[in-house]
């Protein structure tokens, strides 16, 4: 059995993000055409705090897409590392997104930086826009 774990960025700022709702409308349409709801389990809350109560060792995919900032994204994927199984994939998206004002947050910076210090243990298997890790040790 499998299970989808879906976890929607809650907006801390006093922003209106209305884009982030048409997301998540867009996967609940999806998920309904599937007919496959009892196996997707998804949360709100912010990944930070939700990604430290999830089960260790039980996902085989991890998707990192919410924040680009390069503070968010290393420690997302930090905190995803001991979620995902050996022989699971960690993909990163937007590896390529910069930040004119603030570069030293561009979303590459953070994904080098894990790549770096988890090179003994994951293999890369794609860098583009999206970078695909597959994780070889615990």
């Amino acid at each position: 059995r499998s299970i989808l774990c879906f976890i929607r960025p809650r907006c801390i700022s006093s922003l209106n993000w209305p884009y982030l709702r048409s997301i998540e409308a867009r996967f609940d349409f999806n998920v309904a055409q599937t007919r496959s709801q009892a196996t997707v389990t998804k949360i709100v809350g912010n990944s930070q705090d939700v990604l430290r109560n999830l089960p260790l060792n039980t996902f085989d995919l991890a998707y990192i897409d919410g924040s680009h900032l390069a503070v968010d994204v290393l420690t997302d994927a930090v905190l995803t590392w001991g979620l995902v199984k050996v022989g699971g994939t960690i993909i990163f998206d937007d590896y390529d997104y910069n930040f004119a004002q603030t570069p030293e947050q561009n979303t590459g910076i953070a994904v080098d930086a894990f790549v770096n210090c988890f090179c003994h243990k994951v293999k890369l298997i794609h860098k583009a826009n999206q970078v695909i890790l597959e994780k070889i040790a615990a």
